[in-house]
């Protein structure tokens, strides 16, 4: 019988990989759905305390949210269902500044609930980009999450998110006022399961997750980091 250099027969070790893909799959499908259930629930939450951050009148932009996030749900389970990744019938020109304000408007929620000054600059034009517009907002939705994340509970509790165009790509910067990453996980940051929040705080897969959907578009993903925050900088190329 033929095996492999491990000793392991072709079939089995063919199955074992595909195993073992199902299985970060299925990681990685519980982590995005993480994020608009998060949502979901301190949407809820503020709605019934009273303090949804669009005021007594809020209650049919609470509800807008709350059909963005089940349909994000909704494009998850579809997009994993169907081996994960951007399929490319979904692939169209996308207005980036529009991806990126209906993301916010999902994180709003979050941000109150956590008391944390969430606060954007995008310009009043499209920014056009090719991508699937689902996947877009998910980039946005990983980044600003993480930045959350980074400044709970911390003394100075702000978020920035930008997008602008420089030269030929558009380029997205979420920065946080946190305390920045440790050295020792600068290299490891972007692997699976690598994590710098406290353990059951997170799994690890936000920018694993996050630079593959940005890879899968043609752009890249920068981080930089340092004492008074993080940044991350997606940057796209952009389409007329």
């Amino acid at each position: 019988m033929t095996r492999t250099p491990s000793g392991t027969p072709p079939a089995e070790g063919a199955r074992l990989a595909r195993l073992a893909e199902l299985g970060m799959q299925s990681a990685v499908l519980l982590h995005e759905l993480r994020q608009p259930l998060f949502a979901l629930k301190a949407t809820a939450e503020l709605v019934l305390a009273g303090r949804h951050p669009e005021g007594p009148t809020g209650d049919e932009a609470a509800w807008r949210q709350v059909v963005e996030q089940v349909s994000q749900i909704e494009q998850l389970i579809g997009r994993y269902g169907q081996g994960g990744g951007v399929h490319p019938e979904v692939v169209a020109r996308v207005d980036l500044g529009a991806s990126v304000r209906a993301a916010l408007d999902v994180q709003l929620g979050r941000a109150a609930g956590v008391d944390v000054a969430l606060r954007s600059r995008l310009p009043g034009d499209p920014v056009w980009v090719r991508g699937d517009d689902g996947a877009l907002r998910q980039v946005v939705h990983n980044l600003v999450q993480n930045a959350l994340d980074a400044v709970e509970g911390g003394p100075r509790r702000e978020v920035w998110v930008e997008l602008a165009r420089v030269d030929e790509h558009a380029v997205i910067e979420v920065r946080d006022s946190g305390a920045g990453i440790a050295p020792e996980l600068l290299p490891r940051v972007f692997e699976p399961f690598v994590t710098t929040k406290a353990p059951g705080r997170g799994t690890g897969l936000g920018l694993f997750v996050t630079r593959a959907l940005v890879t899968e578009a043609g752009g890249r993903l920068e981080l930089e980091t340092g004492a008074t925050g993080t940044t991350l900088r997606v940057l796209l190329p952009t389409t007329s």
